[in-house]
This record gives structure tokens, C-alpha cells and sequence, in this order.
């Protein structure tokens, strides 16, 4: 997606209330292998008709689409210099924009064979999309037969550090963002017995952990804890 229109969505979902959602899945096998998904969710510019008329009037408009790529397609250098060509080859994402359902969101997905990879995708996506604005250096995530941990937590301070962003777009985006909610679901190769991560919500083998971005602000430790589970 282009920064302008990007920065067009930021202003839409800022006027309806600042309404913008993230959604991260991690489901973990037993071999410490498993999937990993994140979604940023705008389907709230549809809500007001005020709103998809100032999309129509746009220089970039919104059209219904349904489109998937290889992030490593996304690359401008020379792909045989990427450390983690391997992993990168892996890396899907999609935009998808349907009007009359009033959904527009756009996916990052991936397999992952050990949970570090995680970090490999916060920490090098900017090499991908220059715009991007949630990275993350630290290790994220440590897992055992038993357990998994969030140990840094989710990179929102990096939302709104873009390298080329100027200080009237960085304002824009903390404005934005004060109306985020993130929902992060974890899913266990067992029965949950226990979660140390605030706000948590158990379900079978689920944990769902629902967080705000003013709450994150304050508290950086808010999506960071243990979860612990059953493993036969």
C-alpha cells in the first residue's frame, strides 16, 4: 500500500473515532514449529458513507480487491544476498477490500519451524516495505514443551518512528493510534492451565489477550508474560 493512501486511511479512521484494529495469531505445534499471522484491520472507513466519498474522490481510490503476493517479490536488491532468503520465500501478503461486506484488511502470514523466526519477520520487514512502521530488534518469543513466553512486547513504539516520516505524519499516527485495540490469540498444542500475560481469556487450548494502545503506552510490559499448557 502507498504512504499517501495509507496516511489518507490513518485520517478516515482518526475522524470515525480513531477506530483500527490489529489481530495476532500464534498457533504452536508440539515440535515448536507452527504459524504466525497479523492483520490490520480498516474495515471502519466503510461505516460512514461520508467517508467512502472522500476514498471516491481520492487520487487513489479504493476498488474491491483480493490480492496476494510473496513479500520477497517486494524486494529491489539482489535476493541472493538476503541471510534469510529461505525464510522470506515463505512470507504472504494480502489485501483484501470488499465494499459491499465493508471489509478492508491487509495479512502478513507465514509457517514458521522454530518461533525465533518471528523475530526475523518484525526485525527485516523494513527491507521490504520502506514504510513500514512495526519493527522490532529484540527477541520476541521463547517457547518450551510446556510453555510459551512473550518476553518483549508488541513493537507500537516502532508504529510511529518511521525513518522518513516528518513530524506532522508521526503526530498523525499517534493520534491514529490512540484508538487502537490489539487482540492477539495463542493457540497451544494442549490444554491451557495458566497465563501471566494481563487480560488474558482461557479457552480450551486458546488464550486470547485483548490490549489498547493507551494502556500499552503506559504500561510496556501490558502483552508480555508466560503461558503455560498441557502436553501429552
Amino acid at each position: 500500500m502507498k504512504k499517501t493512501l495509507f496516511l489518507l486511511l490513518i485520517m478516515l479512521t482518526t475522524i470515525l473515532s480513531g477506530c483500527f484494529e490489529i489481530h495476532e495469531k500464534i498457533i504452536l505445534n508440539k515440535n515448536n514449529s507452527g504459524e504466525y499471522e497479523l492483520i490490520f484491520d480498516f474495515s471502519q472507513i466503510f461505516k460512514d458513507p461520508s467517508m467512502r466519498s472522500v476514498l471516491e474522490e481520492s487520487e487513489e481510490p479504493l476498488s474491491d480487491s483480493d490480492e496476494t503476493v510473496q513479500l520477497i517479490d517486494l524486494y529491489e536488491g539482489d535476493k541472493g544476498e538476503l541471510k534469510n532468503k529461505e525464510f522470506w520465500k515463505k512470507v504472504k501478503k494480502r489485501i483484501y477490500i470488499n465494499e459491499q461486506d465493508e471489509l478492508f484488511t491487509t495479512t502478513y502470514s507465514f509457517d514458521f519451524k522454530n518461533i525465533n523466526e518471528i523475530l526475523i519477520f518484525y526485525s527485516e520487514i523494513e527491507m521490504f516495505e520502506k514504510d513500514n512502521w512495526f519493527t522490532c530488534k529484540n527477541n520476541q518469543f521463547n517457547s518450551s514443551k510446556k510453555s510459551i513466553t512473550r518476553i518483549t512486547p508488541f513493537p507500537i513504539d516502532g508504529m510511529t518512528k518511521g525513518e522518513e516520516s516528518d513530524e506532522s505524519e508521526m503526530n498523525l499516527m499517534e493520534t491514529f493510534l490512540e484508538g487502537l485495540k490489539l487482540t492477539t490469540t495463542y493457540v497451544l498444542p494442549g490444554k491451557v492451565k495458566s497465563s501471566s500475560i494481563p487480560n488474558s481469556s482461557i479457552n480450551g487450548n486458546s488464550v486470547t489477550v485483548e490490549s489498547k494502545y493507551a494502556e500499552m503506552k503506559i504500561d510496556k510490559k501490558l502483552t508480555t508474560g508466560t503461558i503455560k499448557f498441557k502436553n501429552k
